[in-house]
């Protein structure tokens, strides 16, 4: 994984339908011996009580399942630090159940996280479009375990990191900026030229 840190990250609101515990629990499963070194980093923002709640619940649970200090929960990070984390991390989990799209998975690959994420919705639909080879799929805690640890087991493997990084960052310039322009520009730029034309 080059300079990557055996850190597995997150991104996303503390909000209960992003589903932190299931990433938790999934954590919690990993051999404790043969990934001693890993930390799982949850990013994230509180909209109001509720929410302050519902983080303060899943430090309880992390302490319940007795990982409490592996688990590190950053509430409202300046956007420099996100990009630190994004750029210091291995991998990326993302539990939401029928995700509509999923900047934050885009984001993670883009920044060269190999991705685990919800097989549903947007996920599983366009984003991780190559299961396996651009980022990974999984829907319970011992799958997402399960993931998290063949890509452990090969971190030392620059070849095989390098390859999923390389295919997921290519396959998120789908979603990039200079993509959508290209797009807008071939499907209205027929209906505006002839405006512009008479102008």
């Amino acid at each position: 994984m080059g300079e990557e840190q055996p850190i597995v990250v997150s991104v996303g609101q503390f909000r209960a339908e992003k589903n932190h515990r299931l990433q938790i629990q999934a954590f919690s499963l990993l051999d404790k011996e043969r990934h001693a070194d890993v930390r799982l980093v949850l990013i994230g923002s509180c909209r109001d009580e509720r929410d302050h709640r519902r983080l303060e619940k899943l430090r309880q649970y992390a302490a319940t399942l007795g990982i409490e200090d592996r688990v590190e929960f950053r509430e409202g990070v300046p956007f420099d630090e996100l990009k630190s984390w994004l750029g210091r991390a291995s991998i990326g989990l993302h539990t939401m159940r029928l995700e509509h799209f999923g900047i934050g998975i885009v984001e993670m690959m883009a920044a060269g996280l190999i991705t685990i994420a919800h097989n549903s919705g947007g996920p599983q639909a366009d984003i991780v479009s190559e299961p396996g080879r651009n980022g990974f799929l999984a829907t319970t805690a011992e799958e997402y375990a399960e993931k998290m640890d063949a890509v452990l087991r090969r971190r030392d493997d620059i070849e095989y990191c390098s390859n999923i990084q390389e295919r997921a960052r290519t396959s998120v310039q789908r979603f990039s900026e200079e993509a959508f322009d290209i797009s807008f520009y071939a499907a209205f730029g027929p209906l505006i030229q002839p405006l512009l034309a008479g102008s």
